[in-house]
């Protein structure tokens, strides 16, 4: 792995113990994903379909068998099949893929997913694998808002990082101002416009509204993530609600 000097600690670790790697059975490696239940990856379709060497637009599901396996540090795979499955449309969208392991990662943990109102101007980091054999790199970028294909966009914030690329598809989008996951990477614009796009995590849902429990539960407790404006709703303070003394 290469050294980060853009990351922070705490991506760091939620991001090395979700991170997994999607494969074919011949090895080749089609993306990344990120874990969100102790036996669910989320990730991109045209990962899943770039793994087992096919088509990016193909509309079938791939039936046989995926490897994953975690990518820091490099662990064993396990395989897991296409649970649920929303291809890439003539109109840019879909393009997401949850796939079903045979049994949980050793050593991994799923992430916290959010779907924030807002990010506008929010800091995000990204690790992603270039096709290179530098191990991996760190990519750092400004949140903006949602695209008419239900799109998140993020413009690079500095030069120093790597930019996002071929090999990023898939990875998990880590709002440094949220501490939590708001989406993952899916594609790049043309290369005068420097511009990332990654599918929120609002989008995932309404793509695959089986998640819903598990990417936005209905509990009004937010796990490990900071507590923060959007789930002001949930709460009121205990003057609210104490009773004057007689």
């Amino acid at each position: 792995m290469t050294e980060s000097t853009t990351s922070d600690p705490m991506a760091d670790k939620v991001l090395a113990a979700a991170s997994v790697q999607v494969m074919g059975a011949d090895g080749h490696v089609g993306g990344l994903g990120v874990l969100i239940a102790p036996a669910l990856v989320l990730t991109c379709a045209h990962v899943v379909l770039e793994a087992v060497r096919r088509p990016a637009r193909q509309d079938e599901r791939p039936d046989g068998p995926v490897g994953v396996r975690l990518v820091l540090p490099e662990g064993e795979p396990v395989d897991a099949v296409v649970r649920d499955w929303v291809p890439v449309r003539a109109n840019g969208t879909g393009d997401v893929a949850v796939l079903s392991l045979s049994r949980p990662l050793p050593e991994a943990r799923p992430v916290v997913m959010v779907t924030p109102r807002d990010v506008w101007d929010h800091k995000a980091i990204v690790f992603g694998l270039p096709r290179d054999d530098t191990g991996g790199g760190w990519h750092t970028a400004r949140l903006r808002a949602r695209t008419g294909t239900g799109r998140l966009q993020m413009s690079p914030l500095d030069g120093q990082s790597d930019p996002v690329q071929s090999g990023f598809s898939g990875s998990a989008v880590w709002d440094e101002d949220l501490g939590a996951v708001v989406g993952i990477v899916v594609s790049i614009s043309p290369a005068h416009r420097g511009q990332a796009f990654c599918i929120p995590t609002r989008t995932v849902l309404d793509e695959v509204p089986d998640l819903a429990e598990l990417l936005a539960p209905s509990s009004p407790f937010p796990g490990l993530r900071p507590y923060a404006e959007e789930d002001s709703a949930h709460f009121c303070s205990r003057s609210s609600t104490a009773r004057a003394p007689p």
